[in-house]
Protein backbone atom coordinates (compact mmCIF):
# COMPACT_ATOMS: atom_id res chain seq x y z
CA UNK A 1 0.00 0.00 0.00
CA UNK A 2 3.06 2.40 1.00
CA UNK A 3 4.35 1.57 -2.77
CA UNK A 4 1.55 2.11 -4.54
CA UNK A 5 1.03 5.91 -2.68
CA UNK A 6 4.35 6.29 -2.88
CA UNK A 7 4.79 5.67 -6.74
CA UNK A 8 0.78 7.87 -7.02
CA UNK A 9 2.85 10.58 -5.36
CA UNK A 10 6.32 10.35 -7.74
CA UNK A 11 4.02 9.96 -11.11
CA UNK A 12 2.09 12.55 -10.20
CA UNK A 13 4.43 15.51 -8.94
CA UNK A 14 7.71 14.49 -10.66
CA UNK A 15 6.99 14.95 -14.07
CA UNK A 16 4.85 18.08 -13.50
CA UNK A 17 8.27 19.38 -11.75
CA UNK A 18 10.86 18.26 -14.33
CA UNK A 19 8.79 20.02 -16.84
CA UNK A 20 8.87 23.08 -14.74
CA UNK A 21 12.52 22.90 -14.39
CA UNK A 22 13.47 22.54 -17.94
CA UNK A 23 10.68 25.49 -19.06
CA UNK A 24 12.91 27.82 -16.84
CA UNK A 25 16.17 26.94 -18.75
CA UNK A 26 14.28 27.26 -22.18
CA UNK A 27 14.30 31.51 -21.78
CA UNK A 28 18.21 31.62 -21.60
CA UNK A 29 18.00 28.99 -24.44
CA UNK A 30 15.93 31.62 -26.55
CA UNK A 31 17.64 34.68 -25.60
CA UNK A 32 20.34 33.40 -26.81
CA UNK A 33 19.37 32.35 -29.97
CA UNK A 34 17.33 35.38 -30.33
CA UNK A 35 21.20 37.58 -29.98
CA UNK A 36 22.49 34.96 -32.53
CA UNK A 37 19.82 35.88 -35.23
CA UNK A 38 21.14 39.61 -34.98
CA UNK A 39 18.37 41.43 -33.29
CA UNK A 40 19.77 44.50 -32.36
CA UNK A 41 17.97 45.72 -29.54
CA UNK A 42 16.51 43.99 -26.03
CA UNK A 43 13.19 45.41 -26.17
CA UNK A 44 12.96 43.36 -29.73
CA UNK A 45 14.50 40.61 -28.27
CA UNK A 46 12.04 40.74 -25.34
CA UNK A 47 8.90 40.80 -27.59
CA UNK A 48 10.38 38.15 -30.12
CA UNK A 49 11.02 35.83 -26.92
CA UNK A 50 7.37 36.57 -25.45
CA UNK A 51 5.72 34.57 -28.49
CA UNK A 52 8.41 32.04 -29.53
CA UNK A 53 8.31 31.12 -25.35
CA UNK A 54 4.66 30.87 -25.38
CA UNK A 55 4.16 28.89 -28.95
CA UNK A 56 6.70 26.50 -27.10
CA UNK A 57 4.70 26.16 -24.01
CA UNK A 58 1.94 25.32 -26.18
CA UNK A 59 3.08 23.06 -28.33
CA UNK A 60 5.52 20.81 -26.29
CA UNK A 61 3.99 21.52 -22.49
CA UNK A 62 0.08 21.37 -23.29
CA UNK A 63 -0.60 19.64 -26.24
CA UNK A 64 2.47 16.79 -26.22
CA UNK A 65 3.06 16.48 -22.77
CA UNK A 66 -0.21 16.65 -21.68
CA UNK A 67 -2.07 15.01 -24.57
CA UNK A 68 0.83 12.15 -25.00
CA UNK A 69 -0.95 9.75 -22.53
CA UNK A 70 -4.65 10.42 -24.18
CA UNK A 71 -4.03 10.42 -27.54
CA UNK A 72 -1.66 7.20 -27.50
CA UNK A 73 -4.45 5.66 -25.84
CA UNK A 74 -6.84 6.87 -28.67
CA UNK A 75 -4.88 5.77 -31.27
CA UNK A 76 -4.17 2.34 -29.28
CA UNK A 77 -7.55 1.36 -28.88
CA UNK A 78 -8.95 3.19 -32.26
CA UNK A 79 -6.18 0.73 -33.98
CA UNK A 80 -8.12 -2.49 -32.25
CA UNK A 81 -11.33 -0.65 -33.50
CA UNK A 82 -11.80 2.24 -35.41
CA UNK A 83 -15.46 2.58 -35.16
CA UNK A 84 -14.91 3.19 -31.69
CA UNK A 85 -12.38 6.75 -31.72
CA UNK A 86 -15.46 9.17 -31.24
CA UNK A 87 -16.33 6.92 -28.48
CA UNK A 88 -13.06 7.11 -26.78
CA UNK A 89 -12.29 11.13 -27.09
CA UNK A 90 -15.23 12.17 -24.56
CA UNK A 91 -13.67 9.49 -22.22
CA UNK A 92 -10.01 9.71 -22.54
CA UNK A 93 -9.55 13.69 -22.87
CA UNK A 94 -10.64 14.33 -19.31
CA UNK A 95 -8.56 12.33 -18.14
CA UNK A 96 -5.57 14.59 -19.00
CA UNK A 97 -7.15 16.68 -16.93
CA UNK A 98 -5.10 15.35 -13.48
CA UNK A 99 -1.22 16.49 -15.06
CA UNK A 100 -3.21 20.17 -16.21
CA UNK A 101 -3.87 20.38 -12.87
CA UNK A 102 -0.62 19.29 -11.09
CA UNK A 103 1.06 21.64 -12.98
CA UNK A 104 -1.75 24.50 -12.59
CA UNK A 105 -0.88 23.82 -8.33
CA UNK A 106 2.73 23.55 -9.18
CA UNK A 107 3.09 26.64 -10.80
CA UNK A 108 0.89 28.56 -8.12
CA UNK A 109 2.34 27.61 -4.92
CA UNK A 110 6.19 27.48 -6.29
CA UNK A 111 6.12 30.28 -8.82
CA UNK A 112 4.63 32.92 -6.30
CA UNK A 113 6.98 31.70 -3.45
CA UNK A 114 9.67 32.12 -5.68
CA UNK A 115 8.37 35.25 -6.93
CA UNK A 116 8.11 36.98 -3.86
CA UNK A 117 10.76 35.78 -1.96
CA UNK A 118 13.33 36.61 -4.67
CA UNK A 119 16.23 34.42 -2.90
CA UNK A 120 18.64 34.65 -6.00
CA UNK A 121 18.09 38.72 -6.47
CA UNK A 122 18.61 39.06 -2.90
CA UNK A 123 21.89 36.63 -2.00
CA UNK A 124 23.28 38.55 -5.54
CA UNK A 125 21.92 42.14 -3.81
CA UNK A 126 24.68 41.55 -0.69
CA UNK A 127 26.93 39.04 -2.49
CA UNK A 128 28.23 41.48 -5.42
CA UNK A 129 28.49 44.40 -3.91
CA UNK A 130 30.99 42.71 -1.16
CA UNK A 131 32.88 40.51 -4.36
CA UNK A 132 32.84 42.57 -7.60
CA UNK A 133 31.82 46.32 -6.82
CA UNK A 134 34.82 48.33 -5.89
CA UNK A 135 33.83 51.90 -7.13
CA UNK A 136 30.73 53.78 -5.94
CA UNK A 137 28.98 53.49 -9.42
CA UNK A 138 29.46 49.56 -9.32
CA UNK A 139 28.15 49.72 -5.77
CA UNK A 140 24.86 51.47 -6.55
CA UNK A 141 24.33 49.38 -10.18
CA UNK A 142 24.58 46.41 -7.87
CA UNK A 143 21.88 47.86 -5.27
CA UNK A 144 19.38 49.00 -7.70
CA UNK A 145 15.73 47.57 -7.75
CA UNK A 146 14.81 44.39 -10.14
CA UNK A 147 13.21 44.39 -13.50
CA UNK A 148 10.14 42.17 -13.96
CA UNK A 149 10.65 39.96 -16.57
CA UNK A 150 7.61 40.42 -18.74
CA UNK A 151 9.27 38.57 -21.53
CA UNK A 152 8.63 35.24 -19.83
CA UNK A 153 6.13 35.65 -17.42
CA UNK A 154 3.56 36.53 -19.66
CA UNK A 155 4.11 33.58 -21.77
CA UNK A 156 3.46 31.35 -18.67
CA UNK A 157 0.28 33.43 -17.34
CA UNK A 158 -1.10 33.11 -20.82
CA UNK A 159 -0.05 28.91 -20.75
CA UNK A 160 -2.21 28.97 -17.70
CA UNK A 161 -5.47 30.79 -19.11
CA UNK A 162 -5.02 28.61 -21.97
CA UNK A 163 -5.46 25.31 -19.63
CA UNK A 164 -7.94 26.62 -17.63
CA UNK A 165 -10.10 28.23 -20.56
CA UNK A 166 -10.36 25.31 -22.76
CA UNK A 167 -10.72 22.65 -20.19
CA UNK A 168 -13.66 24.67 -18.85
CA UNK A 169 -16.52 22.50 -19.99
CA UNK A 170 -14.45 19.36 -20.22
CA UNK A 171 -13.13 19.24 -16.78
CA UNK A 172 -14.61 22.81 -14.51
CA UNK A 173 -12.29 21.62 -11.65
CA UNK A 174 -9.43 23.26 -13.61
CA UNK A 175 -11.14 26.44 -13.55
CA UNK A 176 -10.65 26.59 -9.88
CA UNK A 177 -7.15 25.73 -9.84
CA UNK A 178 -6.17 28.74 -12.38
CA UNK A 179 -8.36 30.93 -10.29
CA UNK A 180 -6.02 30.08 -6.99
CA UNK A 181 -3.44 30.59 -9.48
CA UNK A 182 -4.39 34.02 -10.96
CA UNK A 183 -4.96 34.95 -7.32
CA UNK A 184 -2.13 34.22 -5.86
CA UNK A 185 -0.03 36.21 -8.35
CA UNK A 186 -2.26 38.61 -8.38
CA UNK A 187 -1.46 39.60 -4.35
CA UNK A 188 2.45 38.67 -5.36
CA UNK A 189 2.56 41.62 -8.36
CA UNK A 190 0.52 43.94 -6.74
CA UNK A 191 3.05 43.76 -3.68
CA UNK A 192 6.28 43.65 -6.19
CA UNK A 193 5.12 46.53 -8.27
CA UNK A 194 4.56 48.75 -5.76
CA UNK A 195 7.87 47.99 -3.34
CA UNK A 196 10.26 45.99 -5.83
CA UNK A 197 10.20 46.60 -9.10
CA UNK A 198 11.59 48.90 -10.96
CA UNK A 199 10.27 48.82 -14.42
CA UNK A 200 11.77 52.18 -16.15
CA UNK A 201 14.20 50.05 -18.93
CA UNK A 202 10.90 48.30 -20.54
CA UNK A 203 10.12 50.43 -23.30
CA UNK A 204 8.00 48.78 -26.18
CA UNK A 205 5.94 51.26 -27.09
CA UNK A 206 2.66 49.13 -26.30
CA UNK A 207 3.51 46.15 -27.95
CA UNK A 208 3.47 43.66 -25.53
CA UNK A 209 -0.12 44.11 -25.00
CA UNK A 210 -1.36 43.29 -28.89
CA UNK A 211 0.95 39.86 -28.10
CA UNK A 212 -1.31 39.30 -25.05
CA UNK A 213 -4.45 39.03 -26.59
CA UNK A 214 -3.37 37.27 -29.69
CA UNK A 215 -1.84 34.39 -26.81
CA UNK A 216 -5.42 34.83 -25.56
CA UNK A 217 -7.12 34.38 -28.64
CA UNK A 218 -5.13 30.94 -28.75
CA UNK A 219 -7.21 29.43 -25.31
CA UNK A 220 -10.40 31.07 -27.28
CA UNK A 221 -9.92 29.18 -30.87
CA UNK A 222 -8.69 26.28 -29.00
CA UNK A 223 -11.88 25.59 -26.20
CA UNK A 224 -14.19 26.42 -28.92
CA UNK A 225 -12.56 23.24 -31.57
CA UNK A 226 -12.73 21.54 -28.24
CA UNK A 227 -16.26 21.93 -27.92
CA UNK A 228 -17.03 21.38 -31.42
CA UNK A 229 -15.74 18.26 -31.23
CA UNK A 230 -17.21 16.55 -27.87
CA UNK A 231 -20.60 17.87 -29.07
CA UNK A 232 -19.55 16.41 -32.52
CA UNK A 233 -18.77 13.01 -31.15
CA UNK A 234 -21.67 13.02 -28.62
CA UNK A 235 -23.92 13.19 -31.60
CA UNK A 236 -22.01 9.83 -32.95
CA UNK A 237 -22.67 8.06 -29.86
CA UNK A 238 -26.24 9.28 -29.90
CA UNK A 239 -28.73 6.78 -31.69
CA UNK A 240 -31.39 8.98 -31.92
CA UNK A 241 -30.19 12.23 -33.74
CA UNK A 242 -32.59 14.89 -33.17
CA UNK A 243 -32.83 19.07 -33.65
CA UNK A 244 -31.18 19.74 -30.46
CA UNK A 245 -28.28 17.48 -31.31
CA UNK A 246 -27.98 19.15 -34.53
CA UNK A 247 -28.22 22.85 -32.74
CA UNK A 248 -25.64 21.74 -30.26
CA UNK A 249 -23.38 21.14 -33.28
CA UNK A 250 -24.39 24.51 -34.93
CA UNK A 251 -23.55 26.92 -32.13
CA UNK A 252 -20.15 26.02 -31.57
CA UNK A 253 -19.47 25.94 -35.49
CA UNK A 254 -20.84 29.59 -35.20
CA UNK A 255 -19.31 31.00 -32.15
CA UNK A 256 -16.24 29.67 -34.08
CA UNK A 257 -16.85 32.01 -37.18
CA UNK A 258 -17.79 34.93 -35.13
CA UNK A 259 -14.45 35.04 -33.19
CA UNK A 260 -13.06 34.49 -36.97
CA UNK A 261 -14.51 37.14 -37.75
CA UNK A 262 -13.82 39.08 -34.63
CA UNK A 263 -9.85 38.41 -34.96
CA UNK A 264 -9.85 39.26 -38.80
CA UNK A 265 -11.32 42.82 -37.81
CA UNK A 266 -9.23 43.08 -35.21
CA UNK A 267 -6.28 42.86 -37.69
CA UNK A 268 -7.80 44.73 -40.02
CA UNK A 269 -8.71 47.65 -37.85
CA UNK A 270 -6.09 47.93 -35.80
CA UNK A 271 -3.01 46.24 -36.86
CA UNK A 272 -1.60 48.67 -39.00
CA UNK A 273 -1.32 50.87 -37.04
CA UNK A 274 0.06 49.19 -33.88
CA UNK A 275 3.65 49.76 -34.52
CA UNK A 276 3.85 53.24 -36.07
CA UNK A 277 1.36 55.80 -35.06
CA UNK A 278 2.84 59.27 -36.37
CA UNK A 279 0.58 61.44 -34.01
CA UNK A 280 2.98 64.77 -34.12
CA UNK A 281 3.08 64.70 -37.60
CA UNK A 282 -1.11 63.91 -38.27
CA UNK A 283 -1.51 66.56 -35.94
CA UNK A 284 1.29 69.61 -37.77
CA UNK A 285 -0.35 68.36 -40.93
CA UNK A 286 -3.88 68.71 -39.60
CA UNK A 287 -2.89 72.41 -38.76
CA UNK A 288 -0.82 72.81 -41.98
CA UNK A 289 -1.75 70.76 -44.60
CA UNK A 290 1.08 72.19 -46.80
CA UNK A 291 3.65 70.28 -44.54
CA UNK A 292 2.16 66.60 -45.87
CA UNK A 293 5.24 66.36 -48.42
CA UNK A 294 7.43 65.89 -45.10
CA UNK A 295 5.11 63.57 -43.74
CA UNK A 296 5.06 60.69 -46.59
CA UNK A 297 4.22 57.67 -44.65
CA UNK A 298 1.29 59.62 -42.57
CA UNK A 299 -0.24 61.10 -45.92
CA UNK A 300 -0.93 57.29 -47.25
CA UNK A 301 -3.93 56.61 -50.37
CA UNK A 302 -6.37 58.96 -49.91
CA UNK A 303 -5.54 61.68 -47.47
CA UNK A 304 -4.23 64.61 -48.33
CA UNK A 305 -2.85 65.24 -51.84
CA UNK A 306 0.73 66.47 -52.30
CA UNK A 307 0.99 67.88 -55.96
CA UNK A 308 -2.31 70.57 -56.15
CA UNK A 309 -2.76 71.09 -52.24
CA UNK A 310 -1.82 74.49 -53.20
CA UNK A 311 -4.30 75.39 -55.71
CA UNK A 312 -7.25 72.55 -55.28
CA UNK A 313 -9.17 74.04 -52.86
CA UNK A 314 -11.89 71.67 -53.47
CA UNK A 315 -9.59 68.37 -52.82
CA UNK A 316 -8.60 69.53 -49.50
CA UNK A 317 -12.45 69.97 -48.56
CA UNK A 318 -12.56 66.19 -49.07
CA UNK A 319 -9.62 65.33 -48.16
CA UNK A 320 -10.65 67.09 -44.81
CA UNK A 321 -13.96 65.18 -44.44
CA UNK A 322 -12.11 61.74 -45.96
CA UNK A 323 -10.22 61.93 -42.87
CA UNK A 324 -13.23 63.09 -40.53
CA UNK A 325 -15.18 59.85 -41.45
CA UNK A 326 -11.36 57.95 -40.88
CA UNK A 327 -11.65 59.05 -37.41
CA UNK A 328 -15.35 58.86 -36.91
CA UNK A 329 -15.90 55.21 -38.11
CA UNK A 330 -12.40 53.99 -38.19
CA UNK A 331 -12.49 52.11 -35.22
CA UNK A 332 -15.68 50.26 -36.16
CA UNK A 333 -15.86 49.91 -39.71
CA UNK A 334 -12.90 48.58 -42.00
CA UNK A 335 -10.90 51.18 -44.07
CA UNK A 336 -11.62 49.67 -46.96
CA UNK A 337 -14.90 49.61 -46.74
CA UNK A 338 -15.25 53.41 -45.95
CA UNK A 339 -13.22 53.78 -49.27
CA UNK A 340 -15.61 51.71 -51.32
CA UNK A 341 -18.59 53.20 -49.71
CA UNK A 342 -16.85 56.59 -50.54
CA UNK A 343 -15.79 55.76 -53.79
CA UNK A 344 -19.34 54.25 -54.54
CA UNK A 345 -21.37 57.49 -52.85
CA UNK A 346 -18.85 60.66 -53.87
CA UNK A 347 -21.34 63.13 -52.70
CA UNK A 348 -20.28 62.21 -49.12
CA UNK A 349 -17.24 63.97 -49.82
CA UNK A 350 -19.17 67.15 -50.86
CA UNK A 351 -20.63 68.23 -47.64
CA UNK A 352 -23.34 70.90 -48.04
CA UNK A 353 -22.32 74.75 -47.11
CA UNK A 354 -24.90 76.61 -44.50
CA UNK A 355 -26.20 78.84 -46.61
CA UNK A 356 -27.31 76.22 -49.26
CA UNK A 357 -31.00 75.47 -49.49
Amino acid sequence: MSDSKFFGIFTGIVPAAVLAIVMALLPIILRLLLRLEGTPRVSEVNLRLLNRYFFFQVWNVYLVSIFTSSILTIATDGLKDPGSIIDLIPSKVPGSSTTILTYILLLAFTGAAKEILQIVRLALRYILPLLFAKTPRKICNAETPAEFDWATSIPTHSLIFLMGFSYSFIAPIVNCFAAVYFGLFYLVYRYQFLYVYNDSNWVTGGLSFPKSIKQTMVGVYISEIYMLLMMVAKLANNDNINANAILRIIFPALILLLTIFAHIYINDAYMPIINYLPIRGAVEIEENPHLSAKFPDVTASGDIANDDLETDSVKMAEDRVRRMIYATYGSLVPRRVIDYVLNKIPRLLHPKKRDDP
